[in-house]
């Protein structure tokens, strides 16, 4: 205004009645962590920058308005507060605080409505201390619930999900039996091993990607009815998993064949041709197999249909599936087993930048039999599908580099 930047600007002044600084210092000394000596005024920034930091201080939950319910008044004190940053202090402190407790934003503040606002301020920053803890102990007591604990004491709920883990048969702390139910791999995770009930329930559960919640504290609304129910259904698939169906037996037989990694997916490295063997289990009765990458449980799939033992010579690198049925109908899981042929890198291979008018191969010189070939199988297949000669022609050509070698 001054280097007349601004000619149409004017300049509004109201002087603070002594009610006002009142309100503003009882503000301030409420908000503040230091509320500073008796009979000391603030500024109206002050108590705005008090208010901001006491709400800048709270989780997610304490500013979540919903969890306040029947409270109106508190209710609207924190969706006021989250537009302060859209109030100057003025605004603020002297006219959209007092419009939270019923008062009209215009109204004058007096002596006799001072008190009444500075003294719901004081209730509505009690409720919301303890609005939010509440929700979260009365989450803990409705979990525990479930283990049906001997009391309520955190003692004891902790020695009665301790028990029901105990109680549980390996095959249903195995975190890989369910499928659906994802919340379960993090119970089993978390439950077994309580330090506090507390970083349990509103941590490490809810915040777990099986569970997808996110921590208690960053709720933006009560979610609790989800979180037991996603509980509930989570210790409904434990008490009702059955023992796993067996999968199909198989072994491998000749190419040198290794046999890598872990059921369910494991790679067999061998050199030549292997011999697949597969049997079926105790308790199953029937396995189907796919080598075409098909599932081997869709009843459309170009699966094999073992009875008793099946067995098949291997030359290639194909994937096979193979699953196990009981007489019920019930699959169990998919097995994978991938083959690799080590003597496949020894083939003749089309170079990849070949020069212009002229076919290069490529290939690796074998150290042994079966490697040699493979190389010599796949130059005669590549000769006769490129070269013109027939299949006689090149028998002749090969029977007089062999009775040469004999010379």
């Amino acid at each position: 205004m001054v280097d007349g930047s601004r000619p149409n600007a004017v300049f509004e002044y109201r002087a603070i009645t002594a009610p006002e600084r009142a309100f503003i210092n009882g503000v301030y000394r409420l908000f503040s962590e230091d509320p500073g000596s008796a009979g000391q005024d603030h500024s109206i920034g002050e108590a705005y920058g008090a208010l901001k930091h006491w709400w800048d201080g709270h989780t997610n939950l304490d500013k979540a308005a919903p969890i306040y319910g029947a409270d109106e008044a508190t209710r609207r004190l924190v969706e006021k507060m989250a537009q302060l940053e859209s109030y100057t202090p003025h605004e603020f402190v002297l006219s959209e605080l007092q419009a939270v407790y019923g008062l009209e934003a215009t109204a004058a503040i007096t002596d006799a409505n001072r008190e009444m606002l500075l003294q719901a301020l004081a209730a509505s920053m009690k409720t919301m201390r303890e609005r939010a803890e509440s929700l979260k102990r009365e989450l803990i007591d409705r979990l525990a619930a479930l283990f049906h604990p001997t009391s309520q004491v955190y003692g004891d709920y902790q020695n009665a999900i301790e028990a029901w883990y105990k109680g549980l048969q390996d095959y249903q702390k195995d975190p890989h039996a369910y499928a659906v139910q994802q919340q379960v791999p993090a119970m089993l995770q978390h439950l077994p091993k309580i330090n506090s009930l507390e970083e349990t329930f509103w941590e490490d559960l809810p915040g777990s990607s099986g569970f997808g919640l996110g921590k208690v504290d960053s709720w933006t609304f009560d979610r609790s009815q989800e979180y037991v129910g996603r509980f509930e259904q989570g210790l409904k698939a434990i008490a009702e998993c059955r023992p796993p169906i067996p999968d199909p037996e198989w072994e491998v037989e000749g190419g040198k064949a290794k046999v890598l990694g872990q059921s369910p997916g494991q790679t067999v490295e061998y050199a030549g041709k292997v011999r697949l063997k597969v049997s079926i289990p105790r308790k199953v009765s029937q396995v189907f197999l796919t080598s075409n990458g098909d599932d081997p449980r869709e009843s459309n799939a170009q699966r094999v249909h073992v009875d008793g033992e099946w067995a098949e010579v291997v030359g290639k690198n194909p994937q096979i599936k193979l699953v196990s049925r009981t007489a019920d109908g019930e699959y169990g899981r998919v097995v994978e087993i991938h083959f690799r042929n080590q003597d496949l890198r020894y083939r003749v291979e089309p170079a990849r930048q070949p020069r212009l008018g002229e076919r290069e191969y490529t290939f690796i010189l074998a150290g042994d039999s079966s490697g040699v070939k493979m190389t010599f199988e796949s130059l005669v297949q590549e000769t006769l599908e490129r070269s013109g000669m027939s299949k006689g022609e090149l028998a002749k050509l090969l029977r007089e580099l062999a009775e040469g070698l004999d010379r």
